[in-house]
């Protein structure tokens, strides 16, 4: 099992990133850090919003919520 997380920028583009699990605490604070400008969605749910509002959240988790990462990635650092 691994988790879905998506990274969507201000643009709108994202990055999908299937992550084990044992990783996912420091997936998380490595995007908090050095992706910050870009929010973060972890199995469908924003973790982080980056640049975007709190008022975004539910247009983040309506457009993006339902992606899926095929595999677990092999890289996501």
């Amino acid at each position: 099992m691994y988790h879905t997380t998506v990274g969507v920028y201000s643009n709108m583009e994202y990055k999908i990133n299937g992550v084990d699990p044992d990783h996912l605490e420091g997936h998380i604070e490595y995007n908090k850090g050095w992706r910050f400008g870009r929010a973060l969605l972890v199995d469908g749910k924003v973790v982080y919003t980056g640049y975007f509002s709190e008022e975004d959240i539910p247009m983040l988790e309506s457009r993006y919520g339902h992606l899926r990462a095929p595999r677990l990635s092999e890289t996501y650092w």
